[in-house]
């Protein structure tokens, strides 16, 4: 947690806009909301430092809450945190949603069995013991261009990639954990498998608050429009959690919507627009959202945390199941640790191909399918943090 150098401001106090995330979206959004003369509450959820570029402030106040957790958006833009032992609320008149991307599920045969890893997740434990140095790595891959930083982060810890290999036609091997990678008739012994489906949307937060949501080339996205404004007045989402894209897309996005919600001049905010059409942020999208479709068999798992195959998933849609809520009520898939996150873009795929199935032949459109409701809290909390909320600011 830190301060600007103007000093700190209570947690309780008004602030004009609060933004959720620390990436270049939320930099740039706090750093363009703060010179638009905007007070700021700039959230993280990870511990910050000097080093990470926090923003100082600019005509505006700006107040750091880094290793905070933000579980709940709702309607009325109520903020709900949790960080540093307390948990509290704050209701602004802006929200700048800019909590990134999660990784896409890439669901090949055997992807449930331990020893399978996301690129994030494969990040997270090269700083532990858990894969050490000499270990046999397979990637397998269903995105075009293969992740160069990946790949050095494997290099540095001194982790061995025996093979990498494309999605559609691998398998993993193994009784009750990875021992092998099967591809185009061959088949590797290795230690683990890296799952690379490419990025998704993680905006949680926003369809809490009420936000319309579509489905996208990369899976879903919220509603926004040219400046990140969604449906929910005075709430914006920018950069990956409306729709991965590159970093320089990213900050524009995020130093658009700053100064918008801060309501900056028509001529400071014409700047921003012309600089960030000059990016092409639809262009960028629509590359980094290609990926190729992996065919689900109906003996696959789909839902990794409680289990559920692909085949339960389909018996359920004949059944008479027509949305992903409904698919979870009937299954359980989507109900475990990782909210959905993986298994939800897999139920709607099956839901979509079921109704377009239906619909052949016949006039309209196929309804469109929606995510799974989205409640608080979005993140862990504990039954001690939520009584730790202080009643002055709930």
């Amino acid at each position: 947690m830190g301060a600007n150098r103007m000093g700190e401001r209570p947690v309780g106090d008004a602030f004009d806009v609060v933004v959720i995330g620390s990436g270049p979206a939320g930099l740039g959004a706090t750093i363009a909301a703060s010179r638009a003369g905007a007070t700021v509450l700039f959230l993280a959820e990870r511990p910050l430092s000097p080093e990470d570029g926090v923003p100082p402030s600019g005509r505006g106040w700006v107040t750091v809450r880094g290793g905070t957790r933000v579980w709940g958006l709702f309607p009325d833009l109520t903020v709900a945190a949790t960080g540093d032992g307390a948990t509290w609320t704050v209701r602004p008149r802006a929200v700048i949603v800019a909590t990134g991307s999660t990784d896409r599920p890439c669901p090949i045969p055997g992807w449930h069995l331990p020893g399978t890893l996301t690129p994030a997740e494969t990040r997270a434990v090269l700083t532990s013991d858990e894969i050490v140095p000499g270990a046999r790595v397979a990637i397998v891959s269903a995105v075009p261009e293969p992740d160069a930083s990946l790949d050095l982060s494997l290099r540095t810890a001194g982790v061995t990639v025996v093979a990498r290999v494309a999605a559609i036609g691998a398998e993993i091997i193994g009784p009750d954990r990875v021992t092998a990678i099967r591809a185009g008739g061959e088949t590797v012994a290795c230690d683990r498998v890296i799952l690379d489906g490419g990025r998704q949307a993680r905006f949680t937060l926003a369809q809490m608050a009420g936000c319309d949501v579509r489905s996208g080339p990369g899976g879903f996205v919220p509603v926004v429009d040219g400046d990140g404004r969604t449906t929910v007045a005075g709430l914006f989402v920018v950069g990956d959690a409306a729709g991965p894209c590159s970093e320089a897309v990213a900050a524009r996005e995020g130093r658009l919507a700053g100064v918008v919600a801060a309501g900056a001049g028509a001529g400071v905010i014409d700047e921003e627009r012309a600089a960030l059409g000059r990016l092409d942020p639809g262009r960028d999208r629509a590359m980094i959202a290609a990926t190729t479709p992996v065919p689900l068999a109906a003996a696959t798992v789909l839902c990794r945390c409680e289990g559920i195959l692909t085949g339960a998933i389909d018996g359920a849609i004949r059944g008479g199941a027509a949305s992903v809520n409904d698919v979870k009520r009937r299954t359980r898939a989507g109900m475990g640790a990782c909210q959905g996150s993986l298994c939800v873009p897999l139920m709607a795929g099956r839901l979509s191909a079921a109704g377009n199935a239906a619909g052949a032949g016949r006039s309209g459109p196929v309804p469109a399918i929606s995510p799974m409701t989205a409640r608080p809290p979005a993140l862990p909390v504990t039954g001690a943090e939520l009584a730790a909320l202080d009643p002055r600011m709930a």
